[in-house]
Order: C-alpha cells, then structure tokens, then sequence
C-alpha cells in the first residue's frame, strides 16, 4: 500500500480486519488538494457500483418478505413497463446477474451527469425504449440499467424512494452511520475529491484534476453512494452476521446458480482464492472517474478489507484483489 501510495498511484484508505480485530489501517493523499485537507479513516468516498450490493440485499429482504422470488419476472412488478415483451422475460434473478441485455445507461443519449431525479423510477424513461442487447439470460454483460431498474422494483414494493430505503433498512440496521448518497455539492463534509486523468490524457502524463464534470448529481441503486472504509466493514459484518439477511438467503445472492460467470454471483463479485476459499463483496470506479474502491470479506476465516480510493482506476482495486489474496491464505 505505502509503495502504491509513494508512487502517487492511490490515494484513500485501507482498513484490514479479522472480526473485531483491527490487523491494518492507514490513509494516504488529500481528500481535497486544493484546500490541503488530507484522506483519514473519517474521509467518505465515493464507492460507484460498491453500491450493487446494497440493492442485493434490498432485493433479497424482499424475498424474505414474500414480496417476490429470484424468478419473479420484471412485468409482474412492474406491470406498467413500456417494454412489455422484454419485461415479461426478464426475471429478478437475470437483472442480478447482469443477464438481462440491458446497458451501462451512462452511453445513453439522453444520460446527463447532473440530471435530477429523486427515485429510480425516474431514470427508467432513459432507457424504455431500448431491446435487450441479447435474449434474456443468455449470457453475462456489466449493466448499470439493470440495477436502476431493481431500485425502480425496490420503490415500488415498499413505498419508499431508494435513497429512503438504504438509509432505513440497510445503512442503519448496519450501523453505517457515515454512509449517504451525497449531491454534487464541494461544501460537503468529509468528502473525498475525486481526481482523474482528463480522457485527453489517456497516459496519465498531466496532472490529476477534479471530477466534479463527471460525478453524478446524486448516486443510487446502480452506484455512488459516499461511505468510510469502516462503514463498509460494517456492511460486510452485519451481512455476515444475520443482521441484513438470513443466512439462507445470503446463500442464495452469493450463488448465481450457473456455471458461465465464476466471478459474479448475484449482485456480488465472487472469486475463488488459490486455496479454495471464497472472496466476496465489490468494487467500482473506473478510468477516468477519479472514483475507485473495493471491499470484500473471506467467508471461510473472519477476515474483511476496504480500500476506498478517490482516483481512478485500476489501483485500488489491484490493491483490494492483492490484499485478499494474502488474507485468503491466513
């Protein structure tokens, strides 16, 4: 990490545990350059579609409610949507997995960086017109759309805006209470600055500048929400623990039941270590988003990391894969 850190490839934090036992903490860079104010393990980062696991387990609450199943098709939720023939084949579980044929919704035509919207269901009207890039359930594509559409299914069952549900049935029962979908406002406290390589600068030979053209107004169930990296300890625990879901149902998410995607389970990353044991949870960011992170637990042993970074990717997130590597073999 220092190493990393030294060479001006990260800048965030890393925490380390095995169960209440803190093995690793430290902080590196500035969470705001401009005013000098450095990262430290109070700093909130920008997690991107860490966020997807939190819709996981929206979506499984659910189904611990009786409110739908993993086959429930996407028209019997949501009965009023404009594509009817491709909501009468695509299933909650197709939307988890990524196998639903829908896009990255960013790409859209109409997608706006700073666009407004208070609930999910606002963005469905992006991307309604639009076929499923394959038949459902065919195969694996990386799909923010299909997590905007489980936060839409979200709202729609229990009557809350996404943003509301998060905070009420994740975020607190978690004992997150540093984690917020924070606006584009650089007033915000505690808030790490995201930094980047401007697109024109694909080999990083100038400075890093700001994100803030590219940082969405607001995050939601695809991504971008702010949170510590202790906070996302927590998460992990209390997934661990019971405290979110039933073990059963925790099961079930961390199992796609097929056999075309050993690396993604059902709104969670899933690798295999070299001993067998299994490393769970996610990351986001990406190039040039100056958002970048990671968080996993090893289910065999107790051990947990979070490397929450504010520049782009692959850094932290290669640090994230190396650390659980290591913690896999303790």
């Amino acid at each position: 990490v220092r190493s990393a850190a030294d060479r001006d490839e990260f800048s965030g934090t890393v925490l380390v545990v095995k169960g209440g036992m803190v093995i690793y903490s430290a902080s590196f860079g500035a969470a705001d350059k401009g005013r000098s104010v450095p990262n430290t393990a109070a700093t909130r980062f920008n997690i991107g579609s860490m966020d997807k696991q939190f819709t996981a387990v929206a979506i499984g609450q659910l189904i611990e409610q009786g409110r739908l199943t993993l086959d429930t098709r996407l028209i019997d939720v949501l009965p009023d949507s404009p594509n009817r023939a491709a909501a009468e084949a695509i299933t909650i579980r197709h939307l988890l997995s990524h196998r639903a044929g829908l896009g990255m919704l960013f790409d859209r035509p109409a997608w706006e960086w700073k666009k407004r919207f208070t609930r999910m269901t606002d963005l469905l009207p992006l991307l309604a017109a639009a076929e499923p890039d394959f038949v459902p359930g065919s195969r694996f594509s990386y799909s923010n759309e299909g997590f905007v559409v489980l936060g839409a299914v979200v709202e729609r069952l229990s009557g809350l805006s996404w943003h509301d549900y998060a905070e009420r049935h994740i975020f607190r029962r978690a004992g997150m209470r540093h984690t917020a979908y924070l606006g584009d406002d650089p007033s915000e406290p505690r808030r790490a600055v995201g930094y980047k390589f401007d697109r024109s600068d694909p080999l990083g030979l100038r400075a890093r500048v700001p994100n803030w053209d590219t940082l969405s107004w607001r995050g939601g169930s695809h991504g971008g929400s702010f949170t510590t990296a202790a906070d996302m300890i927590r998460f992990l625990q209390a997934l661990r623990s019971g405290r979110l879901l039933k073990p059963e149902t925790v099961a079930a998410l961390f199992d796609d039941g097929a056999d075309t995607s050993d690396d993604y389970a059902l709104g969670f990353e899933r690798h295999k270590a070299a001993n067998g044991r299994t490393i769970i949870g996610h990351d986001g960011g990406g190039p040039s988003s100056g958002i970048n992170s990671d968080a996993k637990m090893i289910l065999e042993n107790g051990y947990a990391y979070a490397v929450l970074g504010n520049y782009d990717a692959p850094f932290a997130q290669s640090l994230g894969r190396d650390i659980g590597t290591m913690i896999a073999a303790q």
